[in-house]
């Protein structure tokens, strides 16, 4: 998922992100060794911010949506308050985590036409 999602091209990331997303759901959290409602937080995040830079507001919307509904869960179960947040605060958020990663699309205007 990683090289998919890094790679210059946004269209390519999603259908990483897809991809993963749907392995992620059909495995229940890669048979619980991970909680898949905070990767799923993640990857719709990282799906709204794609959607965003290709111009597609209302998948955007629907993935932020998302994100911030499967965080709120994640959350829930651990015992933790749900927090909301806005989209600039999640789009921060998933710059800061992905620091080390050399997230070629963010910077490619050309991979943003539809």
């Amino acid at each position: 998922m990683v090289t998919g999602y890094c790679s210059s091209s946004a269209t390519e990331a999603e259908k990483a992100l897809l991809d993963y997303r749907q392995i992620a759901v059909a495995t229940k959290g890669f048979d619980g060794m991970i909680d898949v409602n905070y990767e799923l937080g993640l990857t719709d995040g990282r799906l709204f911010s794609v959607n965003q830079h290709m111009g597609r507001e209302s998948n955007a919307l629907f993935w932020f949506r998302s994100s911030v509904s499967n965080f709120a869960i994640s959350k829930g179960s651990k015992g933790l308050s749900r927090q909301e947040f806005a989209t600039n605060e999640l789009e921060m958020s998933l710059v800061k985590l992905e620091n080390s990663l050399n997230v070629r699309w963010r910077t490619n205007i050309t991979s943003a036409a539809p």
